[in-house]
């Protein structure tokens, strides 16, 4: 998915349409890959969470065609980081990308959000996407978050995405 949202890989050949993208939060092993890209944290993803599990959260959502890409970017930036800080002030990884059409018709932003907890303790790929341990967390996985969830988290997370467009 991260490929596709930003354009990159198999979806190259339509890089233009991807006027922007980053990531947030993320922990320090993707740091440690070559490339330094967060792709490297959702193919963990991919390889390492349990069968069945949940990878990530997506939020697709339209933006002011009124903003330029800079007032766009700095808008997604902030409604990316309020949704992946948690009521306590944890943080959880993200990666955004920005659509654009030629016409400026529908910019969009594609949102994914990982339930992971980025507690700061160091982990690598595969230790990071275990089960947590709650009674010791160094030896289990980042810790999964359950603010994320149904309709106590949808309808919020609508409703403070249209006051922050509307300020915006």
């Amino acid at each position: 998915k991260c490929a596709y949202i930003t354009r990159t890989e198999n979806y190259a050949k339509k890089a233009d349409e991807c006027a922007y993208s980053a990531s947030g939060n993320m922990p320090k092993w993707p740091k440690a890959n070559p490339r330094q890209d967060s792709a490297h944290y959702w193919k963990a993803a991919d390889i390492y969470e349990r069968d069945n599990g949940r990878l990530y959260r997506e939020i697709e959502f339209a933006l002011p065609r009124e903003l330029n890409l800079d007032q766009q970017k700095a808008l997604c930036h902030a409604f990316a980081e309020r949704l992946a800080t948690l009521d306590k002030g944890e943080k959880l990884p993200f990666t955004f990308a920005i659509h654009t059409d030629p016409d400026n018709h529908n910019p969009h932003c594609h949102l994914m959000i990982s339930e992971r907890v980025n507690d700061g303790i160091q982990r690598n790929a595969s230790t990071w996407f275990k089960r947590a341990s709650p009674k010791e967390p160094k030896k289990g996985g980042a810790a999964k978050s359950q603010e994320l969830k149904g309709k106590q988290w949808l309808e919020p997370t609508r409703q403070l995405w249209a006051q922050m467009a509307n300020e915006a």
